[in-house]
């Protein structure tokens, strides 16, 4: 597979109430977007479930993603793993990407029966949130891609794109990420779903 990898390559892994064997517990994976909302989403649901984190830079055509899938997921056991990947990589060709989402999709699979996907978020011009960059192109095939596999394993969706988009205010001046403000909303949105799957 493909690495494409950046200048800098980050990983960050977060094990809530790692001491606990007996929590339930669900797996957030993602980029930076879904690292941004970690912290929002286990206050929210620190009721119900541990929240666990496997945040990074790697795209899912590179193969270190698949060492750094299995250190989250070999030692617990999750309720929901929640699935977003698709704004790093941004060069690898659609064909090479859906085939290996559609393998990740598959091994998320086999270690919970909910799987929750998310579609990637807007990728907007660099102080000017209200202007999509020409990159957004690769976002939207992408996304495409993710609704395909949420169709065809019959996956709850997050397809948050269209909301976020409508949003430009809770957008970071460097067009992908987002304010303290707009990182509480996406928190809440992706709450709304988990909820309902716990």
């Amino acid at each position: 597979m493909i690495c494409n990898r950046e200048k800098t390559e980050w990983v960050n892994y977060m094990w809530h109430n790692a001491n606990d064997d007996s929590a339930k517990r669900i797996l957030l994976i993602g980029d930076s977007i879904t690292n941004g909302i970690y912290n929002d989403v286990s206050d929210l649901l620190q009721n119900y479930v541990a929240t666990d984190l496997l945040a990074s830079s790697r795209v899912v055509t590179d193969p270190v993603f698949d060492t750094d899938l299995e250190a989250a997921l070999v030692d617990y056991t999750h309720e929901i793993i929640y699935f977003n990947n698709g704004l790093h990589g941004i060069d690898v060709p659609i064909n090479l990407f859906e085939e290996a989402f559609f393998d990740k999709v598959e091994l998320l699979m086999k270690y919970s029966k909910k799987v929750v996907l998310a579609t990637c978020t807007p990728i907007t011009e660099k102080n000017k949130p209200q202007i999509l960059s020409p990159k957004n192109d690769v976002v939207l095939k992408r996304n495409e891609v993710i609704r395909k596999a949420a169709d065809k394993f019959s996956l709850s969706l997050n397809d948050w794109y269209d909301f976020i988009l409508s949003c430009p205010f809770y957008r970071a001046n460097d067009g992908y990420h987002y304010t303290e403000e707009g990182k509480r909303v996406q928190a809440k949105l992706v709450c709304n779903i988990l909820t309902k799957l716990i």
